[in-house]
């Protein structure tokens, strides 16, 4: 990214104002670049180029395989493509990418559905183009010159969900660089790396993790509890260790769900408060406000009208 926009003649310091790194930070292999630095660069891209949304696209064409590190040549080294997409799912957490990625067949037809990040409406919007484009690329890339046709068929505007639909006979194609024995070690490699993080991330990540998966459930501590196989006491205790607390991750947890639903224009502000667990529209309102400073309703016409 700061290679792309210094080219457009941004300065690198004021691409990297705020991040805490430099320009020998990104020339260092062994530098761990978080998320929320890489969110603050976007965020002085989006103030510092006028146009910035419209060099998404372009960025996302950036992103081939050899830049994933482990998982993109794991890819590049499996069987077929339906192999590829299982182990890319698997380990999306290693990847760049924010946006959320499921995927589901419909028909002889298979799609790919991207979730918005639940960030500001227009730093969301950079990502997700960013991301679905990365994603064509890479798509493109392991399988060649035939999956030109879809990156050139029409782009739907507007639509309800951000898809991206190819057939599903196109998951059986063997790649013409598999080598079993790597993409083995690859995902070896890229497990162990999962384990590691978890590890070092500690109890927190454990718990955010169980309420990502309890969608449209509210949260009960007895429950992560029982998830975690341990006791509600030593829960508490082990977050308070961490400087967290559990009701302060499922407030992360519905302010970043609320936004991510908001961005979902066919559901109603009523409807996303009882999924999340509210009593009623009023009370999500107001825990809105307070995580946003808008309310519910002026959020989501910011992100219809992106």
């Amino acid at each position: 990214m700061v290679d792309y926009f210094q080219a457009l003649g941004v300065s690198v310091p004021r691409l990297l104002a705020g991040t805490g790194l430099t320009q020998s930070n990104l020339n260092d292999p062994d530098t761990d670049i978080l998320a929320r630095q890489e969110l603050r660069l976007v965020a002085n891209i989006l103030a510092q180029v006028s146009d910035a949304q419209a060099h998404a696209t372009a960025l996302g064409n950036r992103y081939h395989y050899s830049a994933y590190g482990l998982w993109g040549y794991g890819l590049v080294c499996c069987n077929t493509v339906e192999q590829a997409l299982a182990l890319a799912l698997k380990y999306l957490p290693l990847t760049y990418a924010f946006s959320g990625v499921d995927y589901r067949e419909d028909g002889d037809q298979a799609v790919l559905s991207f979730t918005p990040p639940p960030l500001e409406p227009d730093i969301s919007q950079f990502l997700l183009a960013r991301d679905m484009v990365a994603a064509v690329l890479l798509v493109r890339e392991l399988v060649g010159d035939s999956f030109n046709q879809i990156v050139n068929s029409p782009v739907s505007y507007g639509a309800g969900s951000n898809d991206v639909v190819f057939p599903k006979k196109l998951l059986d194609r063997s790649l013409p660089q598999a080598n079993a024995v790597t993409a083995a070690m690859c995902e070896q490699q890229c497990r162990e790396l999962i384990h590691r993080r978890r590890i070092s991330s500690g109890v927190t990540a454990d718990v955010e993790q169980f309420l990502r998966g309890q969608r449209w459930q509210k949260p009960v501590l007895a429950e992560v509890a029982q998830y975690l196989n341990m006791s509600e006491r030593s829960l508490k205790r082990h977050l308070q260790q961490e400087g967290a607390s559990f009701r302060e991750l499922v407030e992360q947890y519905r302010s970043s769900e609320a936004c991510r639903l908001l961005q979902q224009h066919d559901l109603l502000v009523s409807e996303i408060a009882l999924r999340l667990g509210f009593s009623d529209t009023s009370t999500f309102s107001q825990a809105f406000k307070r995580w946003h400073g808008i309310s519910p309703s002026s959020y989501q016409k910011k992100c219809r009208n992106l």
